[in-house]
């Protein structure tokens, strides 16, 4: 199920028109620690990359 309903979406596409080069969403994750949290934040992120092809992320899952 996606966070973002359409009108978000329209609303984060719009302030993406500012953006003059490419940007790189860094998310950083415990998985062992926060599992389900660190999981929807992955995927948050991952659904406003994918409303302009100029956002990119990496996800860095520390392991303890």
């Amino acid at each position: 199920m996606p966070f973002l309903a359409e009108r978000d979406q329209q609303a984060v596409r719009k302030e993406f028109e500012r953006i003059q080069g490419p940007v790189k969403l860094v998310v950083f994750s415990q998985e062992l620690v926060a599992g389900e949290l660190c999981q929807q934040n992955e995927q948050l992120m991952r659904e406003v990359a994918a409303l302009d092809d100029r956002i990119s992320v990496e996800v860095l899952n520390r392991a303890i």
